[in-house]
């Protein structure tokens, strides 16, 4: 889910990003900062490293459940969630599994 800001002030402020954090808090759940990690990357080793390096403005919290949100230059807030996540994977996995099925057998 991603927030993000109309009008002539889009910049999202530390306090709204709070506000968010506490709206989507279930009870028994705290965030947590975390290191700059885009989970989305296909990056691996030293370069998945210097990501960071070029990450300027980007922040990132992790929730007790795992769910992560990420502050994105200020301008977007996204809240990814541990089951999304896994939704995403499966999907991956069957449109692969029907573009390998598609290639004829010889």
């Amino acid at each position: 889910m991603d927030f993000q800001k109309l009008g002539p002030e889009i910049q999202i402020k530390d306090y709204e990003v709070e506000a968010i954090m506490k709206a989507n808090t279930p009870a028994g759940m705290t965030w947590a900062p975390m290191a700059y990690d885009n989970p989305d990357s296909p990056n691996k080793g030293l370069a998945k490293a210097m990501e960071s390096f070029v990450a300027v403005g980007q922040k990132m919290w992790r929730r007790s459940d795992g769910a992560i949100l990420w502050l994105r230059s200020n301008l977007v807030v996204r809240l990814e969630l541990p089951v999304a996540r896994e939704h995403e994977a499966q999907l991956k996995a069957e449109k692969e599994q029907k573009a390998r099925a598609a290639i004829p057998q010889f």
